[in-house]
């Protein structure tokens, strides 16, 4: 897992909006932030181009910035746009898929159950968040864990009402299994944080 060097909360606070929880925390555990009256600063296009990719690697469970610029960099390589590729290549992950289904109330939560090998793909034990999903692969969970299917369902009752699930991946809900049937671009795939992420491909050039 990705190790945390900071206060999850902190991170949490410096996302605009009222999009804070990152980490599936309850709401009386976040502090409010009083909001101070300042001066009008008009920032350059540097520092509105670090917000925008700031906004986008903290949606990711905060990534370290080394692999966040790897992961550019690889991508920038490609025939495909850039951010396509990047969303498409993020978006495949394992962990990602269980917090786009609303099986898990958050990133952090689906990494810690996919560590305790809760996970099947194709019916093969894996223990890796990072783990790479390709078409057609089968998604499924242990059958002997029934607290940890009973917390899954708690997980969906609470989340599933505006949780938007994404076309490109096929939910049964009943089975708690999922069918990854293409990878997503940026255009079809939804972020709670609206902010310009089509210009972060200018930071790494």
């Amino acid at each position: 897992m990705t190790k945390r060097k900071n206060s999850k909360f902190s991170v949490c606070k410096k996302i605009p909006l009222n999009y804070k929880n990152l980490w599936g925390a309850k709401k009386d555990k976040i502090k409010a932030v009083k909001v101070i009256s300042r001066k009008i600063i008009r920032f350059s296009m540097y520092n509105l181009l670090i917000k925008f990719k700031q906004c986008l690697k903290n949606f990711y469970t905060n990534i370290h910035e080394q692999k966040f610029k790897g992961m550019f960099k690889l991508c920038m390589r490609s025939w495909a746009k850039t951010l396509d590729k990047f969303i498409s290549f993020s978006e495949s992950r394992l962990d990602v898929i269980l917090y786009r289904v609303g099986f898990v109330l958050s990133l952090h939560q689906a990494r810690q159950f996919i560590n305790h090998g809760h996970l099947l793909v194709n019916d093969i034990r894996v223990y890796l968040p990072s783990t790479k999903i390709y078409r057609n692969y089968l998604i499924s969970f242990s059958k002997n864990n029934i607290v940890f299917k009973r917390a899954m369902f708690l997980n969906i009752y609470s989340r599933l009402c505006y949780r938007s699930t994404l076309s490109h991946l096929e939910v049964n809900y009943k089975l708690l299994n999922i069918i990854f049937l293409w990878d997503p671009d940026f255009k079809n795939t939804f972020f709670p944080i609206n902010t310009k992420y089509s210009l972060i491909p200018r930071f790494y050039k």
